[in-house]
């Protein structure tokens, strides 16, 4: 007599297939990936390096295994390093972490990612996921933006400085004749505070139409699209009702080939136009004596 037992395992079997194509699914995604992917045990030590570090470190996967990751970061980054291991070890889900790297080549190169726990049973840290990247460009460009606009700011802070040392009146105009600059010399010779004239029109403050037709001409060929002249003298009415002689230098101000206003220099010209017409004066009378 024969006694035969048999078991159904189709399904062990399915499951035991379905488990593999995962894993080759895996190994093809992490072997393929352009991401640098490592398995790295809790005291530091490398088990796995993707074949993706050769490409960003000039190291073979095997030549990375085996040695600790404390060799390989940039000093500096040491304690940042150590910091990012107590905190995987601490905590359950991806801390994000930024270190330098050693290349091949003895370069440093910025890698940026996270590093997840990989927990036993018992949740002890038995190893963790690092998933980074070479940021090394980008931070690189980052900087160099950084390093513009740290300059920019520079620049912009010496010429506001010049223009409220000078010893000119300087005044900005945006199209339509509103003040968007008035430095130290224009409130001192106009006798208005820079936040009087905020947006203020500067021809309806300063040169009245009534007052001054000619020049409001020359200001009304402006803003239609004319010219101004790069050198003009007229009077300005200061705050205190008084009349001064400005002769100013104009400068239109075009961004992106678009006219956006007109900066101008004053020199007060008041007291040597004076002078001048008591010299005038005293001519005339000397020849009318004569």
């Amino acid at each position: 007599m024969v006694l035969s037992i048999a078991r159904d395992v189709t399904e062990r079997q399915r499951q035991e297939e379905e488990l593999r194509q995962s894993r080759e699914l895996y190994r093809s995604v992490v072997e393929n990936s352009t991401d640098l992917i490592g398995l790295v045990s809790a005291d530091g030590t490398i088990l796995y390096a993707s074949p993706s570090h050769r490409a960003t470190l000039g190291f073979e996967s095997e030549q990375l295994v085996g040695s600790n990751i404390f060799d390989e970061v940039h000093p500096e980054d040491a304690v940042n390093a150590a910091t990012v291991i107590a905190n995987v070890r601490a905590g359950t889900g991806p801390v994000p972490y930024s270190t330098r790297v050693r290349h091949a080549n003895g370069r440093w190169v910025t890698i940026e990612g996270v590093a997840t726990p990989v927990r036993n049973e018992d949740g002890e840290l038995e190893m963790f996921l690092s998933t980074t990247r070479d940021v090394t460009e980008r931070m690189k460009a980052e900087e160099k933006r950084l390093e513009a606009e740290r300059n920019l700011l520079r620049e912009k802070a010496y010429s506001e400085q010049l223009i409220r040392s000078a010893n000119a009146m300087i005044v900005g105009l945006d199209r339509d004749g509103r003040i968007e600059v008035f430095n130290a010399e224009a409130e001192r010779i106009s006798g208005y505070g820079r936040g009087e004239l905020d947006g203020a029109g500067w021809f309806e403050t300063l040169v009245p139409r009534e007052r001054y037709p000619d020049v409001w001409e020359l200001f009304e060929a402006w803003a239609a699209g004319g010219g101004m002249p790069d050198a003009v003298e007229h009077p300005i009415l200061t705050k205190s009702g008084k009349e001064r002689m400005i002769s100013w230098r104009n400068s239109e101000i075009v961004v992106d080939g678009e006219r956006r206003g007109m900066l101008s220099f004053g020199i007060d010209m008041t007291e040597q136009r004076q002078l001048e017409g008591q010299l005038r004066q005293s001519q005339k009378m000397e020849a009318v004596g004569r």
